[in-house]
């Protein structure tokens, strides 16, 4: 175990170039994104997220009915069809 941690032991810090952060700053200011787009995103996000909600509340009443039917059970009149 003590081999493979022996190698980071040996791995040297690099400098970066000078003008590396000012290549990745204009790279994100050329990445721009418009605020309709990202107010259209957040809406249909949120659509999502209710219609989750409603659909989880809707099937747990579902399965509460469930559960109840299998508590009390329906009589079944089939003996006394004459």
């Amino acid at each position: 175990m003590k081999e493979p941690l022996n190698l980071f032991e040996n791995i040297k810090k690099v400098k970066a170039p000078e003008e590396l952060y000012v290549k990745i700053e204009s790279r994100v200011k050329q990445q721009h994104v418009s605020w309709s787009l990202a107010t259209a995103v957040a809406a249909v996000f949120t659509c999502l997220i209710i219609s989750e909600i409603y659909l989880i509340q809707t099937t747990s009443d579902a399965n509460k009915l469930a559960t109840l039917e299998l508590v009390l059970p329906q009589n079944n009149n089939l003996l006394y069809n004459e």
